[in-house]
């Protein structure tokens, strides 16, 4: 989901909740009442259970695309839908999280409830503090609260919040008063897997990746790792992790690594990010091996994570994004979203030898992700 925002917000127009839930397609039941969400231009749930199709479009409105068709995704109509039943879906929306992404997670959560809301869907909103305890909040509580006032509120038992004794008995909820859980926790516990492992466990039906690809994407070792045993290439990175004698302990193996890959110890870049955590969330561009040195040190003390990833800096690539939804007859691509960086004019006071595609240029309104323009070949993406 974090995706879908990030390429869409300036580049085109989507049906949002659509793509959403068609990209898992996979963690549904074959037949029953959990039903898919159409493109059709207003939303409108339909029984999710065999063969037909019907084709989703994405309108870019920042280039010369036209409308055109980019997925279809398997459904039919039961006998109940040709008559018109008027069963309301029951989507329970949960955001929050014990990461420092909690506050991206709430206008994840806002998103999804301003494109699901209609009369046939009933939404309830669960948010998650950051010690894991899990409310049942009202819905409006979500427009006009930052995390911080939300764990504030609960303190004090200022809120009229349905607190839950364990992350069991929210899934014990989702599961008798829902019909399809849509997960908007970004980072840790909301896009590594836990979460989703539970809800896999209880045979919850959700939106989103299932809880052993999450755990695999989120780590980017094991990411890295996984893509090259399939052939891919990747950069070459070093990882270091919290051991009692401190950064020093890394020097030499740091130093080494800067020599095997012919990096400057004075003047060579490289980028140092948490190995667990999203949003570019402690993402920095050190230069010289005594500036990398520093940056590890600083975020293991501040504690976004105990492993830190020292990655190449990658010289003149190109970044882009590629969505790929899950649907019953396989995967679909859709059109590839190009990252371009604008520095000049700008007011990050970031000199471009540093300049990155950080959490403040995915998440505040900039111009910096527009339809890729430059189609690269398969051959050079696909091993």
């Amino acid at each position: 989901m974090r995706h879908l925002q990030r390429t869409f917000r300036h580049s085109a127009v989507v049906n949002y909740a659509s793509l959403c839930y068609v990209r898992n397609v996979a963690h549904l039941p074959s037949h029953g009442k959990v039903r898919g969400l159409l493109s059709n231009g207003k939303p409108s749930w339909k029984q999710f259970l065999a063969r037909s199709s019907v084709a989703f479009t994405v309108t870019a409105s920042q280039s010369n695309f036209k409308e055109s068709p980019v997925s279809k995704v398997n459904t039919v109509r039961s006998p109940r839908e040709e008559l018109g039943g008027a069963e309301r879906l029951r989507v329970g929306v949960v955001c929050g999280g014990p990461s420092r992404e909690r506050g991206i997670s709430l206008n994840s959560a806002r998103s999804v409830m301003d494109h699901l809301r209609c009369d046939e869907v009933d939404i309830s909103a669960y948010y998650v503090d950051l010690e894991l305890r899990a409310h049942l909040i009202p819905s409006s509580q979500l427009y006009s609260n930052t995390p911080s006032d939300f764990d504030f509120k609960l303190r004090l038992g200022g809120s009229d919040a349905r607190t839950f004794g364990s992350m069991q008995e929210l899934v014990e909820q989702l599961q008798a008063s829902t019909d399809i859980v849509f997960p908007v926790m970004h980072g840790q516990f909301g896009e590594d897997g836990e979460f989703q492992s539970l809800l896999e466990a209880a045979g919850v039906p959700f939106v989103g990746t299932g809880a052993k690809a999450s755990c695999q994407a989120f780590d980017k070792c094991t990411a890295a790792s996984t893509l090259e045993s399939l052939g891919y290439f990747t950069l070459p990175s070093i990882l270091f992790e919290t051991i009692p004698g401190g950064v020093e302990h890394h020097l030499p193996a740091m130093q080494k690594w800067f020599e095997e890959q012919d990096i400057d110890t004075e003047n060579g870049r490289v980028v140092v990010k948490p190995a667990r955590a999203g949003s570019s969330v402690g993402v920095s561009v050190a230069i010289g091996l005594a500036e990398c040195q520093s940056k590890v040190q600083q975020l293991f003390a501040e504690g976004i994570d105990t492993k830190v990833l020292v990655e190449r800096y990658a010289e003149g690539g190109m970044e882009f994004t590629l969505i790929v939804l899950q649907g019953s007859e396989g995967p679909v691509a859709l059109i590839p979203s190009e990252v371009e960086l604008r520095v000049e004019g700008t007011n990050d006071g970031e000199p471009s030898e540093r300049a990155i595609f950080n959490y403040r240029r995915k998440y505040l309104p900039t111009s910096q992700v527009c339809l890729c323009r430059k189609y690269v070949p398969t051959s050079q993406v696909c091993p």
